[in-house]
């Protein structure tokens, strides 16, 4: 359809005939068309009309009645409608060229700046973004439109996402299409979040040499009002503003600052961009930024152009420096461009970094013992951890953790420490020369090989490769013994397996069990001369036996004493029949 309104006593002339309305006046001239009207479309883009079935995922229902012309576009299903909600893998949220896209092909009687403003439907914070694009691109001024305002019904926007530094919700007037000849160009409109609702859009050019501000009216009416937009004042708002990786460092620490440089303007472009960054005395920058130069303590950064805020540009200088002295070390920026500033007072800053002297560096040494290394199940011992500073300077920051392996009760520990499954204690400083010892006092609880780390950690710690020990413990139950004469079968017979040895070196192995060699490793207390000493006569036995577990050792010494006196009654014998 093509609509006329009657403005400041002024007839709005239509001027075409294409798919698009096209309004005069001379204050502007208005290019409109409804969101149906597309020649090209998204397979998401649903169109809704009075008599659209409800949708599976539209959970705001149809809005046909107030729309222009009973019919609009959604972009469904409307997967996220709270901020809560996940992004779909099917897509809830798109930048500039990337979401589903609108296409229209609209003639333009003129050439030059047209503000865009979109008529949309929006029920939450979800549900209230889109792009425009034209000729297939989409220039940052023209990104990012938002609807905060008039929730629940058809309303009108051209404000910009972040724009004009008043929030997310940006200042109206901040999107806009640079048409770049009279005639055909194509439209794009491309939805930013799942759920958005078009009903129309119109773009105008302002034609009172900004003494008029025109905007959309009610579904196709324009409206005007004494006022200018703020693109033509050539005023800036520049702000640049400092921030550190850290906040305090010692003598001879690299750090990184970064300025941050924006211009705050809705609509004027900033040129000739210049960051002047003063770093004092006690740093020196040692980077090599393409746009930055240093001469002494200034570097200076020069930015050719820095867009409105309306596309979210900002121009970052990381600059990597080295601390050269202590104390309160002060960087201090401040910005300029060829245009007047509109607030002098956000284009400098400063920031304040902590240097303090650096530790001189030590090497502390770790290691660990116990008065005993052989224990019983339920013996208590400690663990001693001695730390020592050899060095000529102290050490600071001193930490020490002691880890317990399975099997192990901690009992007592000293007052500086704490136990959680580790004990671990904070023992500040360690004096030049000084071996410190903490003490631990455990109860061992199982039998087996117990491996005991320790370990130790400081604010000036030059060589850590020596700053772990550890200590192996031996812990038998001495309620297991083993009964070479209560062994069953299958005892004997894994004896008798591992060697023939035993059958050949009986009278061997009896001699060995009285041998020096055998009382050395008893009074050992490792318990593997005693294992080896059953080994022998189990093999022993179950030879002599047959595997017979009700014989005894003595039975076996019997026999062979019988054997042995008939031997020597046979040999006796033998001789006497030779005589």
């Amino acid at each position: 359809a093509i609509a006329m309104s009657v403005v400041a006593g002024l007839l709005a002339v239509p001027i075409s005939l294409q798919a698009e309305t096209v309004m005069q006046t001379e204050d502007y001239i208005a290019v409109g068309f409804e969101a149906e009207e597309y020649i090209n479309k998204g397979l998401r883009w649903v169109r809704t009309e009075s008599d659209t079935a409800q949708q599976e995922v539209d959970p705001d229902g149809n809005h046909s009645s107030s729309a222009s012309g009973e019919v609009y576009l959604e972009v469904l299903p409307d997967y996220r409608v709270t901020h809560e909600d996940a992004f779909h893998p099917s897509g809830s949220l798109w930048n500039a060229g990337l979401g589903p896209e609108l296409t229209y092909t609209i003639d333009f009687p003129e050439a030059g700046r047209y503000f865009v403003h979109m008529r949309a439907y929006s029920t939450g914070t979800e549900d209230n973004g889109a792009h425009i694009g034209i000729n297939g691109n989409f220039p940052p001024d023209a990104r990012r439109v938002q609807w905060c305002r008039g929730k629940n019904q058809w309303t009108w926007s051209s404000a910009q996402r972040d724009s004009g530094g008043a929030g997310s919700c940006g200042i109206e007037k901040t999107i806009f299409i640079d048409v770049p000849t009279v005639g055909t160009h194509t439209i794009n409109v491309q939805a930013r979040e799942d759920g958005f609702e078009l009903d129309r859009v119109v773009m105008i050019k302002d034609l009172s040499n900004n003494t008029r501000i025109c905007e959309p009216d009610g579904a196709t009416q324009i409206s005007c009002r004494n006022g200018s937009i703020g693109s033509a004042d050539e005023v800036i708002d520049l702000r640049v503003q400092l921030e550190s990786d850290v906040s305090e460092a010692a003598f001879g620490d690299a750090v990184v600052v970064t300025a941050m440089v924006e211009n705050l303007d809705a609509f004027d472009h900033a040129t000739n961009v210049v960051t002047s960054i003063d770093l004092g005395t006690g740093l020196e920058y040692v980077g090599n930024l393409e746009e930055c130069t240093s001469a002494g303590n200034v570097v200076t950064c020069i930015h050719a152009d820095l867009e409105p805020t309306a596309p979210g540009e900002s121009e970052d200088y990381i600059l990597p420096l080295m601390i050269v002295d202590t104390g309160v070390l002060t960087v201090s920026v401040s910005v300029s461009a060829d245009e007047v500033e509109n607030n002098p007072s956000n284009d400098t800053a400063t920031l304040d970094l902590n240097s303090v002297a650096q530790l001189p560096d030590v090497d502390l040494m770790t290691s660990i013992a116990s008065p005993a290394t052989t224990l019983d199940v339920g013996d208590t011992t400690q663990i001693i951890v001695t730390l020592t500073n050899p060095n000529a300077d102290e050490a600071n920051g001193v930490q020490l953790v002691y880890s317990p392996p399975e099997g192990v009760n901690i009992v007592g520990i000293p007052s500086q420490c704490v136990e959680t499954h580790l004990v671990t204690c904070n023992l500040g400083v360690i004096s030049a020369g000084i071996a410190q010892a903490s003490i631990i006092d455990i109860a061992v609880t199982a039998p087996g090989t117990q491996v005991h780390t320790a370990s130790v950690m400081s604010n000036n710690e030059s060589d850590p490769a020596n700053n772990d020990a550890s200590l192996v413990l031996e812990v038998v139950d001495p309620s297991v013994v083993i009964d070479a004469d209560q062994t069953d079968g299958t005892d004997s017979e894994e004896g008798g397996a591992l060697s023939g040895e035993g059958d050949a070196t009986d009278t061997d192995a009896e001699a060995d069990s009285d041998s020096g060699e055998s009382d050395a490793v008893d009074e050992s207390g490792s318990g593997i001369g005693g294992t080896t000493e059953i080994s022998a006569q189990a093999n022993a036995g179950s030879e002599s036996s047959g595997g017979g577990g009700g014989s005894s050792g003595l039975t076996s010494l019997v026999a062979l004493f019988i054997l042995l006196i008939l031997s020597m009654a046979v040999s006796v014998r033998f001789r006497s029949d030779m005589k």
